[in-house]
Parts: C-alpha cells; sequence; structure tokens
C-alpha cells in the first residue's frame, strides 16, 4: 500500500510539472511576463518532490516512471516554437550552409556568397536575418556542426526549428537511458535518473528550446561511465567530444586523478584536434569564429559577486584565483581517493568543479544548467539544482537594465548560500566520522545511495 501510495504521489507530481510546463509555454507568449518565471519555480518546487518521492518507490517502477515520464514531458515540450533565445535559428543556417557544400567557419550568414541560401523563414525582407550575430562567423564546435547538418538532412530541409526540437528531444531520452545503464554498471541507484529526465531544465531547454548543449549532456554522461569503469583512453575519446560539441565539458577535467591525466587527456586532445582538422586544413586559425568576441562581451558580467565587496581592480584577479583554487582542491581529492583504491567519482567532483564556476562566472543561460544535471543524476547532491533555479530568474531580468546587476547577485547569491549551508550542515554531521578516509569520500553522505556498491572492502589506512 505504502508503494503504492509512494507512486500515485510520483504520478500526480509528474501531471504537475507537465501542467505548469504548459501554463509556462502559454504565458512566455506575452511580452515581459513574469508569469513564466513563477511557473518555472513552481515547476522546480513539484519537480523536487517529485524526484524525492521515486526514490523510494521499487527500482524497476520507479526507472519506467521517469524515464517515461521524462519522454512524455518532452513531447509536452514540443506543443510551441523555441521561445527561450534564438540559437536554434543559427543552428539550423549552420545545418543550411553545411548542406550546400561550405565550410560553416568560412562566412558569416550577411556574407554576399551566401545569398543564395537565404529564405523567409531567416530572412524575412530578404536582407535582415533573424539571426543573432549576422556579421560574426559561427562559435559552434565541430561536432555540434556535424548535428546541425545531421537535422538539416533528416529534415530535408524543412521545419528544421521543429526539427531541432525533436532532435534535442531524443537525445534528453537518450540521455536518461544512457544515466541508467551508468549507475547500473558502477554500482548505482539507477531511480537517480529521475533528477535528469523530469528535470525543468532539461525539459525547456531540449524538447522546447532544442539547444544542442544536451548532445554534450550524453557524451558528459557516457565519458563519465567510462572514467568510473576506469577506461581511461575511452573515457578521454568522449570527453573530448563532448567539448568538441560545447567548451563547457572542459571543467570536467579536473575529474580525471592525476596519474591518469597524461592518458584521458592525450585521448580527448586527438579527439578535439581529429574533428578540427578537416576545417583547420581549409580555413587556418578562422576556425575559432566569433569565440573570442563572445567571450569579450560575457567577461564584464562576471564574478558579480564580488564587486560589492572587492575594489573593482581586485574583482577579476580574485575570481580567477577562486577558480583556480577550487580547481586544485578538486583535482587533489581525486588523487587521494585514487591513491586509496577508492572508485572514481567523477560526477561529485564535477558538480563541485561546474556549480562553483558557474556560482563565480554568473552565466545568464539557463540551457548552460544541462552540464550540471546529469552531474546530479549520476550521484552528485542535488543541492546543486539551486544553481540551475537560479538562472533562469537571472535569464528573465535580462531585459532590466540596470536592476540586472542586482538581480545576478540576488539569483547567484542565494545559490551561493543554499550550497554553502548545505555544505556545512554536510561537514557537521560527518564530524565523528572523521577519524579516517573510510568517511564522506566525495562529499556524499551515506544515505544518498549514490556510491557503488562494489564487493570491495575499503579499510582505513590512518
Amino acid at each position: 500500500m505504502l508503494r503504492s501510495r509512494q507512486v500515485l504521489l510520483a504520478v500526480a507530481g509528474g501531471l504537475t510539472v507537465g501542467v505548469l510546463l504548459i501554463l509556462e509555454q502559454l504565458s512566455s507568449r506575452r511580452a515581459h511576463a513574469l508569469a513564466p518565471l513563477a511557473f518555472v519555480g513552481l515547476m522546480f518546487v513539484a519537480y523536487s518532490c517529485t524526484a524525492v518521492q521515486l526514490q523510494r518507490v521499487a527500482v524497476t517502477a520507479s526507472v519506467r516512471l521517469s524515464v517515461v515520464g521524462g519522454a512524455l514531458l518532452q513531447l509536452a515540450a514540443l506543443r510551441v516554437s523555441p521561445l527561450n533565445g534564438d540559437d536554434y535559428l543559427r543552428y539550423a543556417w549552420d545545418g543550411r550552409v553545411q548542406a550546400a557544400g561550405i565550410d560553416p567557419y568560412r562566412y558569416p550568414p550577411g556574407a554576399p556568397q551566401l545569398v543564395g541560401l537565404r529564405d523567409a523563414w531567416l530572412f524575412p525582407d530578404g536582407v535582415t536575418p533573424r539571426l543573432n550575430h549576422p556579421t560574426e562567423r559561427t562559435i559552434y564546435p565541430p561536432v555540434a556542426q556535424a548535428w546541425f547538418w545531421l537535422m538539416h538532412v533528416l529534415t530535408g530541409g524543412h521545419g528544421q526549428g521543429r526539427g531541432l526540437q525533436v532532435g534535442a528531444a531524443f537525445v534528453a531520452v537518450a540521455t536518461s537511458a544512457a544515466i541508467v545503464v551508468v549507475l547500473r554498471r558502477v554500482g548505482g541507484d539507477p531511480r537517480r535518473v529521475a533528477w535528469w529526465a523530469w528535470c525543468p531544465t532539461v525539459v525547456i531547454e531540449t524538447g522546447g528550446n532544442g539547444h544542442v548543449d544536451v548532445l554534450a549532456s550524453l557524451l558528459v554522461v557516457i565519458a563519465l561511465g567510462l572514467l568510473a569503469r576506469r577506461h581511461w583512453a575511452g573515457a578521454g575519446v568522449v570527453l573530448g567530444l563532448a567539448v568538441a560539441t560545447k567548451l563547457l565539458p572542459a571543467l570536467l577535467a579536473v575529474t580525471v586523478p592525476p596519474r591518469r591525466a597524461v592518458r584521458v587527456g592525450a585521448a580527448a586532445l586527438a579527439a578535439v584536434v581529429l574533428v578540427y582538422l578537416p576545417h583547420v586544413l581549409v580555413l587556418g586559425t578562422g576556425v575559432t569564429g566569433f569565440l573570442g568576441g563572445y567571450l569579450g562581451e560575457e567577461s564584464h558580467q562576471q564574478f558579480d559577486l564580488l564587486k560589492p565587496v572587492l575594489p573593482e581592480i581586485a574583482v577579476r584577479p580574485v575570481g580567477c584565483v577562486l577558480l583556480a583554487v577550487t580547481a586544485l582542491l578538486v583535482w587533489r581529492q581525486t588523487a587521494v581517493e585514487d591513491d586509496a583504491g577508492l572508485p572514481p567519482q567523477p560526477w561529485t567532483h564535477g558538480a563541485t568543479m561546474v556549480g562553483i564556476s558557474f556560482i563565480l562566472l554568473e552565466p545568464p543561460y539557463p540551457w548552460y544548467a544541462l552540464l550540471l544535471v546529469p552531474l546530479v543524476a549520476l550521484g552528485a547532491r542535488p543541492v546543486w539544482l539551486v544553481v540551475a533555479a537560479a538562472m533562469y530568474l537571472v535569464y528573465a531580468a535580462a531585459p532590466l537594465g540596470d536592476a540586472y546587476f542586482g538581480t545576478r547577485v540576488l539569483g547567484y547569491g542565494v545559490a551561493a548560500a543554499v550550497v554553502a549551508v548545505d555544505a556545512l550542515h554536510r561537514r557537521r554531521r560527518a564530524a565523528p566520522a572523521d577519524a579516517g578516509p573510510s568517511g564522506d569520500h566525495g562529499g556524499q553522505d551515506a544515505g544518498d545511495s549514490t556510491r557503488p556498491k562494489t564487493s570491495r572492502s575499503y579499510k582505513p589506512t590512518g
């Protein structure tokens, strides 16, 4: 009876998320409406409660509910055209350019050499494009470009916006399956897939907005699964492909134990070089496209949490030092665990690196959190999802002008405070057990059911 009640609560929670998703989509059509942000916030609340319930349901039932429910939410997200951002337009354009036999890094969309590829969808008046940065060459790496080309080919060049949404939704469901496989193989709890499959970020930014970041998420899950199984070269290759999809997965380099860094790093570098090489041979350094300009645009909106407490001249140096210290501490922890013979926990360390990087750099794009959510599903603490939720507040506040700074400080400040309080709480709980290395390796509580269950027993060495 108890299990039946938990299943019913989970189903009710899933229906609530779906209803809120539809309401969010409807309200997003109204200019400058705050209602979408409220609905997204409620979605996160309903989703969190539901995911917790799904951890208490029998494994088989929970996994089925999570994966199937996640797929149904993706179908609901496909009801409307992308609402957040216009990246999908650039995806479609890059796919069209490649299908015409032109290297996507060669010309910006407004170049006269590409006039023959224009249509009323992307160039309504034949001259002015709907694309962002029409005078700049593309920024997206080669694996992402291959995805854009594939979507163009599969749709025959028609309905590409919808095709990109369907493709992203499919990859999101495939990522759910990959998470289940990885958790089973490392002895983790496959019920954790609910943290990915039903996450509002995943639903809104994949089936809803078609962001290519979901492809990087799938590759990250596969790479970390290989890393956890100590398949170092294979993990490096797949991680390299993830970086060649969206550069952010490079943050996960610190999850590789130092003794394995050369093998994994060489494999990752080989993968990146291999996919970039055809473009480099044709265009040389032109393959970087708009990357430099993009980094320049974003650089003035970083480390806002430090600005109220530090002189302006010290903000960037201190911020960079904090990022470097975080990376070194995380890398050191992976070395300690590797030397002790403990099972790798790349998702836990990866969430620490990615979460703190987001808090300090404060990206205003919610789809960036598609790198963080799978780490939680694989075993990192769910508290990191507060960072994903904060991104929607920051994104919604972008048009507010002067108030944008305050909103960024508020959103990421609250996220940082929640993460810090959780860390202090766990440290106090773990204090009596810290006499030896058998305590909370990787920052997880014993009750999380996220550490691989192996037949090997680990004894304190100190």
